[in-house]
């Protein structure tokens, strides 16, 4: 029953759970992601802005308060911090202007 379980075909690749990350280690996290030199919230500071209403990407699971992974970018970005340029998303592309082949 349990290999049953453990099997590599059990679930696809997509249906993978999302890391919850806990309210008391989101400074750690987020210092991984913003630029270095910046005064990161703590949990408590970070605690009353939900309370406030300010974060929406955080959630209450089982009794605890917690950021989806994808959503630290987000977060950081809430709380007014500058991200790591790999951890940035991208920009959505602008159009380019067409040059006509009579300027040339």
């Amino acid at each position: 029953m349990k290999s049953e379980l453990m099997s590599s075909t059990a679930l696809p690749t997509d249906d993978l759970p999302i890391e919850l990350i806990p309210l008391p280690h989101l400074p750690r996290r987020l210092g991984a992601i913003v630029e270095p030199g910046q005064a990161i919230q703590n949990a408590r500071r970070i605690y009353h802005l939900i309370c406030a209403g300010g974060l929406p990407m955080i959630v209450f699971d089982q009794g605890r308060w917690k950021c989806p992974e994808p959503e630290l970018p987000a977060l950081g970005t809430a709380l007014g911090l500058r991200l790591k340029p790999s951890t940035r998303p991208p920009r959505p592309a602008r159009p380019r202007a067409s040059r006509s082949a009579s300027a040339a």
